[in-house]
């Protein structure tokens, strides 16, 4: 999973990267029909570079791959407070059932 997104971030900052040197082509002297094709490269790249997107549904890079581990990680906390308040002495908000 890891180099999977690893691989994406790296897809996402190449296109990036292709984006910009492909504006910096955009000042040179090219005939009219070469300078229009540029644009046109460009102006796809900066309005849809391309992402790996299972699905189209969302983005697969580092960050989403940490956002992804930090919620695992915070309900494996919140359930481990459940269980240590389920098997512990009862709190204030526990109810004691008489039977």
């Amino acid at each position: 999973m890891y180099y999977a997104a690893t691989w994406g971030s790296r897809l996402t900052l190449a296109a990036k990267a292709v984006v910009s040197k492909v504006y910096r082509l955009n000042d040179c002297t090219f005939p009219p029909e070469l300078k229009l094709k540029i644009q046109m490269l460009a102006l796809k790249l900066s309005t849809n570079p391309p992402q790996v997107s299972p699905g189209h549904y969302f983005i697969l890079d580092r960050n989403s791959l940490t956002a992804v581990l930090a919620c695992i990680t915070t309900y494996i906390i919140i359930l481990l407070q459940f269980q240590v308040s389920d098997y512990g002495k009862p709190s204030g908000n526990d109810t004691i059932s008489a039977t």
